[in-house]
């Protein structure tokens, strides 16, 4: 048995990727066996309110 997570980067319900994963559980082989990896209890990261970053990268991207 080959176990494989995957992560959708949406968490709205009518997310194209989350249809596309479900479609991909569907269609795996029985040897494998495919996990969901919820991230919608993940905080969102934004660096603007990061108030520790350093400035001198801040200026760099």
């Amino acid at each position: 048995m080959v176990k494989i997570g995957y992560i959708v980067g949406s968490a709205a319900e009518s997310s194209i990727n989350k249809k596309l994963a479900k479609v991909l559980v569907d269609q795996a082989p029985e040897r494998v066996e495919l996990n969901y990896i919820d991230i919608h209890e993940l905080p969102l990261y934004h660096r603007d309110m990061d108030e520790d970053f350093p400035p001198d990268l801040a200026h760099a991207t």
